[in-house]
C-alpha cells in the first residue's frame, strides 16, 4: 500500500489511512453494515503500484448479530 491507497467498500471509495505497506485503515459507515449481506472490498492505488491499479475483491460478510459467549476458565 502506498499513501495514495483508497479503499472501497461496494465499489464506493472510503475515507483511508494508511499506516503503513501492509496495514491501511479506513472508515466505514453504520449505513454501510445496516444490511445483511456480502460486500467486496478492494484497494484503489493510482501510484503507479506495481500488480496495481486495484486488488483483487475480498469479501466482508455482513452478519445480523454477533454472539459472545463467556465460558469459565478451569486451571488443571
Amino acid at each position: 500500500f502506498t499513501e495514495d491507497s483508497v479503499v472501497r467498500w461496494g465499489g464506493s471509495d472510503r475515507p483511508t489511512g494508511f499506516v503503513s505497506s501492509s496495514v491501511l485503515t479506513a472508515t466505514i459507515y453504520a449505513a454501510d453494515v445496516s444490511t445483511v449481506g456480502d460486500v467486496l472490498v478492494t484497494v484503489y492505488d493510482d501510484s503507479g503500484v506495481p500488480g496495481g491499479p486495484e486488488t483483487d475483491p475480498l469479501t466482508f460478510q455482513v452478519v445480523p448479530r454477533v454472539y459472545r459467549i463467556r465460558l469459565p476458565l478451569v486451571l488443571k
